[in-house]
């Protein structure tokens, strides 16, 4: 009897333990809410976009080489999601997502249809986001508010 106690007693607090580490991996998400990069990022996006879109598309960069596990030097502006970087039906569903979340903004279906390109994404969240011009230092690169 005191065997299968332990037994539940550990389970709970494994439980527990799961639910106060995804409590602080999900505050801890959530300060970096915005647009940030990191320095590899902010490189790739110089030589590829105007001053003013470089935050976006750096973000954008980051964002891509994070979710679907390629590097700068398979992006381009002109790069297309499906056909050129190869994604799964479920990738581009949770690339929106993932922006959605870090950027506090809701992008419509009907939008993302119309979305194929690094360049149509850059431009779209561009026009999508309040101008910011605060750039601050985060363990990740710069973030600027969203």
């Amino acid at each position: 009897m005191s065997n299968d106690f332990i037994s539940i007693a550990v389970i709970i607090g494994l439980l527990l333990g799961l639910l106060v580490l995804r409590t602080i991996w999900y505050y801890h998400r959530r300060k970096h809410r915005g647009i940030h990069f990191g320095p590899a990022a902010a490189g790739w996006a110089e030589s590829r976009f105007p001053l003013e879109l470089r935050p976006v598309a750096a973000f954008v960069a980051d964002l891509l080489r994070d979710q679907l596990g390629v590097g700068f030097a398979q992006l381009e502006p002109q790069t297309r999601f499906i056909e050129d970087l190869d994604m799964t039906d479920l990738e581009p569903a949770e690339v929106v997502m993932a922006l959605e979340e870090e950027l506090g903004i809701k992008i419509p279906d009907d939008d993302v249809q119309h979305i194929y390109t690094i360049s149509e994404l850059v431009h779209y969240l561009a026009n999508r986001l309040p101008a910011s011009t605060d750039a601050q230092p985060t363990q990740k690169g710069l973030q600027t508010s969203a």
